[in-house]
This record gives C-alpha cells, structure tokens and sequence, in this order.
C-alpha cells in the first residue's frame, strides 16, 4: 500500500564569525601563530558553532604558494602544518582552541590552506569511519550514516604569517533532514476505543548509509549501502507516543534524520497500537522536486482510522517552523548548501 506525503523546506540561517583571541598558549618569539574561528550553516542537529564540540571536527591544513583558498592544491606533497587535527574546543565567540600551539611558515610567500570536516575521524585506510591521506589527492573522509550524523565541511580557508584575522572555517551541510509530528484526524473523535491510539515507531526502509567526502571542495560521492534509518523507536525513544486530538497540538516525535540529499522520494514503515502502514513514500514539495542538500523538512502525519478507504487512514499536511538558532555571530538568510 503506497501513499504520498508532501513536506515543507526549511530556510537556511547563517552564522559566520571568528575570534580575535589568541587561541594558542606557550607561543614561540619570533613566529606567528595559526589562530582560526569558525561558523556553522544552522538547519540540523549542530545549532551552534559550540556544537561542533559534540562529535568534533578535524581540521587539515597544507602549504601552498596559493594566496586564495579558493584555488585547488596542486602539490599535495606539499609541508603539511595540521595532519586531521582535533581541536580541544570550539567557542562561543566562534574561536577554535587548538591542542598545542602550530605556527605559520617563516616565509610570507608560503601560505597555509585550512580544511575541515565534521564529524572527526582519525586517519586511517579502512573501517566504519575514518580520514584517507594521500600524497596524491585531497584528504578524503569515508563515513557511515546511522541517520544521526550531521556531516559537514568547511569552505576552506588560508593564511600566512602576515595574517592578522583568523581564517574562518564556516561548515555547511552535506545532508539533508526530516523531522516528524503526529496528529489525530477530527473524524477519529467519533471512532471509540481509539482515545489512546500510540505511536509506536517511523523507520525509512531503505536509505544509503555510506559514501565519501572530499575536504577541499566538499562534494560528497560514492553514496551505497542501502540500509533502514530509525526517525522513531518506542524502546531507544522513551515509549510510545499518545496521538493528540485534533483539536491539540501535534506532537513531535522522535529524533531528526539526516539522509542524503538530491532523492526524488524516500520510502517508509510507521507503526502504531492498531495497525502498521508500510512502503509510504515521502516526496518534498514547496517546489522543491527534490530534497534539497542543506534543508530541513517537517512532515505532520495525520491518522484517520475513521475512514474505509485505506488510502486515506494516514495522511500528510506540510508546515515550515522556524529553525532554532543560538550562539554568536552575525545572521543572514541564504541558500548556501
């Protein structure tokens, strides 16, 4: 039984900043001290540039005789100053607080490019999660998706030792999102024994979970390993949820799913205390023909039982909330992916 539900995007919020501060402790007379802030493109679980602290981020940075960052490397033999470093922390005031002190080349022609990638992966050649470097190309940074993973990468930046403003890494997101409220149909109100109809779980049936990240120019590649991504499960969740009347308000449920973006359409089993629906496929609407990389979709389930028609037991209205920001820097409203 196939039905189609329609959802609403999000707009994307911006923050963009960096820190003045010197970041960096035990500095060497003589030499200039990489300091970096940072930015967070906000639609997805990481609200705030603090909350890049949670998984981390690894920041990789090269020299280079570039003195835009915008322009690739050529040489990645090239001296490396950062090799996938973990910073110690992210700020409030969009700092980036580095674990031990790194210095710029002596010489002002020898730039460093900063790249960086969220969530942080040691460096490594195989397993769930990891950073592969190579002499040959950009760092590439392989993962594997369980539907809570907010991947990200920073639109590179550079600096040499004449640099007296942190370079910003502003991340972005790679991913695309969908939350979810519950809500009861007005006919059910005549529908006895089901004051307490539940909500028991929302599962996408089946979502490509792995694929691969280049760092430099942040395209995202090789996407497989069709998997199923958990939005709702009473057991890991807090227990099932009670359906509102239509007359209150919908109720959210579960966690957000990030899944990959540039999907026509997704697939879905929702269960409740009466009955499972199965195979609901979800496609985007507001014009949008498809999920959108960097957008966030809320989809309001509306359960019907009252009905005959099958078709109609379960149905779909779409809203655009506002997306909760928090943390410091300057706000724009944009498209940026």
């Amino acid at each position: 039984m196939k039905k189609t539900w329609y959802v609403a995007a999000l707009a994307v919020i911006v923050l963009a900043g960096c820190s003045n501060e010197n970041e960096t402790t035990g500095l060497d007379n003589g030499k200039t001290p990489i300091l970096l802030g940072t930015g967070v493109s906000t639609k997805a679980p990481v609200n705030t540039v603090t909350g890049l602290n949670d998984a981390g981020i690894g920041i990789f940075g090269i020299t280079t005789t570039n003195t835009t960052a915008a322009t690739p490397i050529a040489d990645w033999t090239a001296a490396v100053i950062l090799d996938n470093v973990k910073p110690a922390s992210v700020k409030e005031d969009n700092g980036i607080v580095l674990p031990i002190p790194y210095y710029y080349p002596a010489q002002k022609t020898d730039y460093v490019k900063f790249m960086a990638f969220h969530p942080y992966a040691a460096t490594g050649t195989s397993g769930d999660n990891y950073l592969e470097v190579s002499t040959a190309a950009a760092p590439v940074f392989h993962f594997t998706l369980t539907g809570q993973e907010d991947l990200m990468c920073a639109v590179p930046a550079i600096g040499n030792n004449e640099t007296t403003t942190p370079p910003n890494l502003d991340f972005a997101h790679k991913l695309t999102q969908i939350t979810f409220k519950v809500i009861k149909h007005a006919d059910m109100a005549s529908v006895s024994g089901t004051e307490n109809l539940q909500i028991t779980g929302i599962q996408f049936a089946s979502a490509n979970t792995t694929g691969s990240m280049n760092i430099e120019d942040g395209l995202v590649s090789g996407w497989a390993t069709p998997a199923a991504l958990v939005a709702f499960n009473e057991a890991v969740h807090g227990g099932k949820v009670t359906i509102p009347a239509s007359t209150a308000e919908a109720a959210k449920v579960g966690v957000p799913v990030m899944l990959q973006p540039g999907q026509s359409e997704f697939l879905l089993n929702v269960s409740t205390s009466a009955k499972t629906f199965t195979d609901v496929k979800v496609i985007p609407a507001g014009g949008d023909s498809e999920f959108k990389v960097g957008k966030s979709y809320e989809v309001t389930l509306t359960f019907n039982l009252a009905s005959a028609d099958p078709a109609k037991q379960i149905q779909l209205t779409a809203s655009v909330q506002p997306w909760i920001t928090g943390g410091t820097g300057s706000g724009s409203v944009t498209d940026k992916p």
